[in-house]
């Protein structure tokens, strides 16, 4: 049956990944590879930690990838067909270089160069302004985009900081929840003054930044330098980007969107209702066989059974490949029945 493998993002790493798939054929190599491309002991942080060295985004962001590779490696080895039929992939931020490398646009050492650049981009820009993450989540009469505005106002007029000042949508998951990023003082504001704006619930986010902002531009930047360095192929599987939640098959649109995505909202949640309704998407219809039984007002089965048929769409099979089911959720909040195909590969 034909399947979608997609990937996890930053905010799932954990000491002890990876340990699960190191006896998997190839799997201790993609470190020793990873380790050399970025001057540091991969498989040692991602096993031991410590967990303040394993969060920081230049070491969380190549131990998501390659141990999200690893997992499709398991796949390979135990169960060959779902990566064979694999029929369309997407990864969710640093996770979208994964899906890359398994829809054979981009090797795996290009990708660990490119991810080199961009996770100490990242680092330097979240280190020059004091700015981070915080979900929330809405309702049908929440005010957020105006919530968001008076942040920036804040900043501004009340506290006088300087810019760059950011209060944006980082990350849209579904739709009662977001993630903004911005300024530190501006997410203040937004979680002191959320019954104003008619936002249910904040939590923020263990991140160092705010990834998927303006307050990025330095990174994108820099990466924007680097990337014309590395040949992106034409994916043999269907990918679908974050920049834009579309299906990206040219290499030239998959180049710009990698720049794009780094100071631009990841649309993850545009991208799983890009996908599912795919008119092409692989589906079929089960047929279920059910048993009517007549009765009577005392109880008495008035007739012989019959025979009632309907349809139950089946929708492909889907496997997040990486460190914490994180997107699964999401799928859940989405699409409930598609959710019942998931499948989380653990490492």
């Amino acid at each position: 049956m034909p399947s979608i493998i997609i990937f996890p993002g930053q905010g799932s790493q954990f000491i002890g990944m990876g340990k699960k798939l190191l006896d998997v054929p190839k799997v201790s190599r993609m470190f020793e590879i990873a380790s050399n491309v970025f001057k540091f002991d991969l498989l040692s942080l991602c096993l031991n930690g410590p967990k303040n060295d394993l969060d920081k985004t230049r070491i969380c962001q190549p131990a998501i990838f390659v141990t999200s590779l690893a997992a499709v490696e398991y796949l390979k080895h135990t169960q060959p067909d779902i990566v064979k039929e694999c029929y369309a992939t997407a990864g969710f931020s640093i996770g979208e270089y994964a899906s890359l490398v398994l829809s054979g646009a981009v090797t795996y050492e290009d990708a660990l160069k490119l991810i080199k650049v961009r996770s100490e981009a990242m680092q330097e820009a979240s280190q020059a302004v004091s700015s981070g993450l915080m979900s929330v989540f809405v309702n049908r009469d929440s005010k957020l985009n105006s919530g968001m505005l008076a942040a920036r106002k804040w900043c501004r007029e009340k506290l006088k900081i300087e810019e760059p000042i950011e209060c944006q949508i980082a990350n849209y998951l579904f739709s009662k929840c977001k993630v903004i990023g911005g300024n530190t003082e501006a997410l203040d504001f937004l979680e002191l003054n959320k019954k104003e704006f008619g936002i249910n619930k904040v939590k923020r986010l263990a991140v160092s930044g705010a990834f998927h902002t303006k307050l990025m531009k330095s990174a994108e930047e820099k990466f924007n330098k680097e990337i014309d360095k590395i040949v992106i192929k034409t994916p043999v599987i269907k990918f679908y980007s974050n920049y834009d939640a579309n299906l990206c098959m040219n290499p030239k649109k998959i180049r710009f969107n990698l720049v794009r995505q780094i100071a631009n909202p990841v649309k993850w949640e545009q991208i799983l209702n890009t996908l599912y309704y795919d008119e092409n998407l692989p589906t079929s219809d089960n047929e279920k066989t059910e048993n009517l039984i007549y009765l009577d007002r005392l109880g008495n089965q008035l007739n012989s059974e019959k025979k009632f048929q309907s349809k139950e769409r089946l929708y492909p099979n889907i496997y997040e490949c990486g460190p914490v089911a994180q997107t699964g959720p999401i799928l859940k909040a989405i699409n409930f029945k598609a959710f019942s195909f998931y499948k989380h590969i653990d490492v």
